[in-house]
């Protein structure tokens, strides 16, 4: 990819060094450095950090995670040409075992059937019904969980790494001082370089970081979110 508006992680990576002064040895610590700010970065600042996309479920109504999933955020499936919520039931049963070779739920932990949702009238009604279904999230074996599913297919928006493990790592190029700052801070950190530049570089940090959040604040969508809130009202 050939693009002014971004920059490899070595491009980064080996400006730190050049400009920096500090030895060639050093080039594989900051490379690290910069993989692990870039991170950072996707996590609490860049937009670039959050990915949508269609998973497909298996027979047990499961998703592995995919392998730079952080956080997830929602979970969506279509309704009305838009996105519709999933709900998260924490009481899903997080539970497969192995039966002859094959994974599968037990059928005394509800062997992956739909939810009674229970129905009522009037104050009898209960809340929290979502018709279009559930899902809990299973960290430990980074998977997720579904019930009362129509569809097999699902939108994830969840936050990733940013970092490719196979091909080479884009960074916009907005991103690269506040890059450089963070290196330089962590570097000071592990006493690589003076210890007492450590207050003056996480200065600079902040004042990147602040500048991203201002690049990522756009009036336009602020003003479009606001005005769909109002609505006309009671006539006196």
């Amino acid at each position: 990819m050939n693009s002014s508006a971004l920059a490899t992680i070595k491009e980064i990576s080996d400006g730190i060094l050049f400009k920096s002064g500090i030895p060639e040895a050093k080039g594989a610590l900051i490379d690290q450095l910069t993989r692990d700010g870039y991170r950072e970065l996707n996590l609490n600042v860049l937009p670039d950090g959050r990915v949508i996309n269609l998973f497909t479920m298996d027979t047990n109504l499961i998703i592995p995670f995919p392998d730079d999933l952080i956080e997830i955020k929602d979970i969506y499936v279509p309704r009305d040409n838009q996105i519709w919520s999933l709900t998260r039931r924490t009481l899903i049963p997080k539970i497969t075992v192995l039966e002859n070779g094959s994974e599968i739920i037990p059928e005394d932990w509800g062997g992956g059937d739909d939810i009674p949702d229970g129905y009522g009238t009037y104050f009898e009604t209960k809340g929290g019904r979502n018709d279009l279904g559930y899902y809990e999230v299973d960290d430990a074996r980074r998977r997720i969980l579904f019930r009362n599913m129509s569809r097999s297919e699902v939108m994830l928006d969840y936050v990733s790494t940013g970092i490719n493990k196979t091909e080479e790592t884009y960074v916009p190029i907005d991103a690269k001082a506040a890059l450089e700052s963070y290196v330089m801070r962590e570097l000071s950190a592990f006493e690589v370089i003076a210890v007492n530049r450590y207050t003056l570089h996480n200065k600079r940090y902040q004042e990147e970081l602040a500048k991203l959040r201002m690049i990522q604040f756009n009036f336009t969508a602020f003003t479009d979110a606001t005005y769909e809130t109002i609505c006309s009202s009671v006539q006196r």
